[in-house]
């Protein structure tokens, strides 16, 4: 069994995402190989919160079950130097590896790439011979001082030589391969029609040449007409604009192929030669005066749409079954119920004894210990999830050994870090069963966040039944008061302590995957009256019996704790703001139902203040204090209606 891991900045960006269905496409059928794809950032990215985490990913694979890795190096490029990039992956070079795009100028590594020469010539050959063009412009991205985008500058000038063509260095703009960075240089450089010397303008990507479509025709310049435009990748923005980008298409999901290729004949000891050229085409439409209308365009956008419109729907799905606080178990229930629909066969999650924070620019060093902890089998709609796995060295093995028959004899699968904000937890494995790795990296993130979360509240669990046992077995004087401490005595819903740490996370992890909410705070209205005209039983009946009310009222997934003598606290995640009244409504009503239920001789009443909480306001304490001013003005109301009535 050979082990390859496949390293990619980021799933979601079309060049990557091409290229990793081009090695899935190669390794569909293969029995013989399992293939760990992973999504891995830089360790000191400045991009989000928490991105750098994903880089230790690279440290999971970088173990001794893998024989060889395949980095699609050009997704990095954007964000570092080829430079900086080498010293990154310095440590990698022990093993055998497969550069995409990029040479790593190391005598052991192996590499793919294009030559786009011959197509820079072609294509200026074409404007020249079959449009009459003569005055070539051209859209470098020289700022971003890349290996391709030095050889795509370099090769354009090239290839003017050849057609006896001059190179005019003003006609040259800079971006930084965006369409918003073209769109910039632009409005510097061209005011106006007249400023327009050049009759085509050949831009270093599609996104660059799409941004100079969409300026160009806003200025009322027709194309192909006056001005005729080229780009370079076919991406689907290219098929898709209006009038359709004439591009050169460097067959990336072809160098994705030919990546995998390269590396089962360096494994196979059959390779020749360092490197492997993939060959590029010419797409030829309406931007340059063809009239070519690729007559699947527009069945192709129709499918994009609906794949578009499907996934939406499948992430809605998704945080219905994962919203609020659940176990390991019951998070595997859900996932069993949606796991299919997002091109998964199995999961598999494996922890580490003792999670710890890591913090941008710390050397994520992989620990000698790590507990499968859960397995789930979504073709076979089966489950194992442990208490107390099989604790391994995950040096040695990404798998645990009681595993290895259940995983099969090959396969692909996606590898992703577990960790909530800066604490790592471990990591997950994914089966593959279809190439859908931008919307399995969405879907990853947030399963990340939903297994660390699980994890601590399973701990908690755990300790709660710790407890129960204790409490059986030992006199009260022998009660771990650690344990204890979180739950109310009173009650039996959490104590304000308990209430504070779990609800903080709950607000951590649902701000994290972008979620929002409500803290409320509920205070039980007359306690004192009642105090003073029936006695403190009474008392105690009235705050137990609220408990048990709020408990009801709210969802099991919720968070409600006593903070104090007849005050509680509530977190609820994923509510919209007429939320707040249906439930104070709701309130009222089980409030008056309990008290006939019971007989009291007086009427149970609670006030409820309300704080919203998102990504911008997550701080519990400063959300309680919120929707206390919020309870003041509640019971102001409540007074006053009261007095009237």
């Amino acid at each position: 069994m050979k082990n390859i891991a496949v390293f990619a900045y980021n799933f979601t960006v079309e060049y990557s995402t091409s290229v990793l269905k081009g090695i899935f496409n190669y390794f569909e059928n293969r029995d013989d190989v399992r293939v760990y794809y992973a999504q891995t950032k830089l360790p000191s990215i400045d991009v989000g919160f928490y991105e750098y985490q994903y880089w230790a990913a690279a440290e999971f694979l970088n173990t001794d079950t893998i024989d060889e890795i395949i980095i699609v190096s050009n997704s990095y490029f954007y964000y570092t130097s080829g430079e900086d990039f080498l010293k990154t992956i310095k440590t990698f070079f022990g093993k055998k590896i497969v550069s995409v795009g990029f040479d790593l100028q190391e005598p052991s590594t192996y590499y793919t790439d294009t030559d786009c020469h011959d197509s820079y010539e072609e294509i200026v050959e074409h404007m020249k011979n079959v449009h009459g063009c003569r005055k070539f412009a051209f859209f470098s991205a020289n700022p971003v001082n890349s290996e391709e985008a030095k050889d795509r500058y370099s090769s354009y000038k090239s290839a003017l030589k050849k057609n006896g063509l001059e190179f005019d260095k003003k006609r040259v703009f800079d971006g930084y391969f965006t369409s918003s960075s073209a769109q910039e240089e632009l409005s510097r450089k061209i005011k106006s029609r007249d400023d327009i010397d050049f009759d085509v303008l050949i831009c270093a990507n599609d996104l660059m040449a799409v941004g100079c479509i969409d300026y160009f025709l806003a200025m009322g310049v027709s194309i192909p007409n006056e001005l005729k435009i080229v780009g370079f990748d076919n991406t689907s923005h290219a098929a898709l604009c209006n009038p359709a980008l004439t591009t050169i298409d460097p067959s990336i999901e072809r160098q994705g192929y030919d990546a995998a290729s390269l590396g089962m004949k360096i494994l196979e000891k059959q390779v020749k030669k360092r490197n492997l050229y993939t060959p590029l085409k010419i797409r030829y439409r309406q931007s340059c005066g063809c009239n070519s209308t690729e007559g699947l365009r527009n069945m192709d956008s129709y499918k994009n749409l609906l794949a578009y419109y499907d996934d939406i729907s499948r992430i809605d799905f998704l945080f219905d079954f994962l919203r609020g606080t659940s176990s390991l178990s019951e998070i595997a229930s859900s996932i069993e119920k949606v796991g299919y629909m997002f091109g998964f066969s199995s999961i598999t999650v494996c922890m580490y004894e003792n999670p710890f924070p890591l913090e941008k620019n710390e050397c994520f060093e992989l620990p000698n210990s790590a507990r499968f902890v859960m397995h789930l089998n979504l073709e076979e709609h089966s489950k194992i999830i442990e208490d107390d796995g099989e604790v391994f060295n995950p040096h040695d093995r990404l798998i645990p050994e009681c595993l290895e028959e259940r995983m099969g004899k090959g396969g692909q699968f996606i590898i992703q870090p577990v960790f909530l904000g800066e604490k790592h937890y471990g990591y997950t494995i994914c089966r593959l069963s279809r190439p859908a790795f931008a919307m399995n990296s969405v879907v990853l993130k947030i399963l990340s966040s939903v297994f660390a979360q699980g994890y601590d509240y399973t701990k908690t669990l755990r300790h709660a039944r710790s407890l129960d046992t204790a409490n059986q077995a030992l006199t009260s004087h022998n009660i771990d008061l650690k344990i204890k401490s979180s739950t109310d005595e009173l009650t039996g819903i959490l104590n304000r302590r308990g209430f504070l740490n779990n609800a903080q996370k709950v607000i951590s992890f649902a701000t994290e995957i972008g979620m929002q909410g409500f803290v409320f705070f509920a205070d039980l209205d007359g306690l004192k009256k009642i105090n003073d005209n029936f006695g403190h039983e009474y008392g105690d009946i009235a705050i137990k019996l609220q408990a048990q009310i709020l408990k009801e009222a709210f969802r099991k997934t919720d968070i409600v704790g006593r903070l104090s003598g007849d005050e509680f606290g509530v977190v609820s995640i994923g509510m919209s703001d007429d939320y707040v009244e249906k439930m104070r409504a709701k309130l009222e009503s089980l409030d008056a139902e309990y008290t006939k239920k019971n007989n009291l001789p007086f009427e149970l009443s609670v006030s409820l203040g309300a704080a919203h909480f998102d990504v911008k306001k997550n701080n519990l304490s400063e959300l309680l204090k919120e929707s206390d001013a919020d309870l003041y003005e509640q019971k102001e109301i409540h007074h006053a209606r009261m007095n009237k009535a």
